[in-house]
C-alpha cells in the first residue's frame, strides 16, 4: 500500500496530486480521498478537502489560492482514501512556498 505525493503549481493555483496503490501495487479506484493540511501546533489550515480522481489510482485536490501558508514554514499533510474494503491513511512532511 503506498500513496506517492505530487504538489505543483500552474499560475495561481496549486494542487496536491496522490497516486494510491493497494498491497499488490495496483491503483486503487474510486476512493474517497481527501486530505487535511495542519501547522506544527496541531492547527488545522485545510480540514478534509475532497481529492477528485483524474485518472486509476491518481487523485487531485485544488488548493485555495488564498490558502493562509507561511513561507518556510513546516505543515504536516494527511491523506486518506477508502474504498470498499481498502483504507489508507498516509502523512508527510509540506514545507510552505511562497
Amino acid at each position: 500500500m503506498s500513496c506517492e505525493i505530487l504538489y505543483a503549481r500552474a499560475g495561481n493555483t496549486s494542487f496536491l496530486r496522490a497516486t494510491i496503490t493497494d498491497e499488490e501495487g495496483d491503483p486503487v479506484v474510486g476512493a474517497d480521498a481527501a486530505v487535511s493540511i495542519f501547522a506544527k501546533s496541531g492547527t488545522a489550515v485545510v480540514d478534509d478537502l475532497p481529492m477528485l480522481e483524474e485518472t486509476a489510482g491518481v487523485y487531485r485536490a485544488t488548493l485555495a489560492h488564498d490558502l493562509d501558508i507561511a513561507p518556510n514554514a513546516s505543515y504536516t499533510g494527511v491523506i486518506t482514501a477508502v474504498a470498499g474494503a481498502f483504507v489508507g491513511r498516509w502523512e508527510i512532511d509540506i514545507v510552505g512556498r511562497v
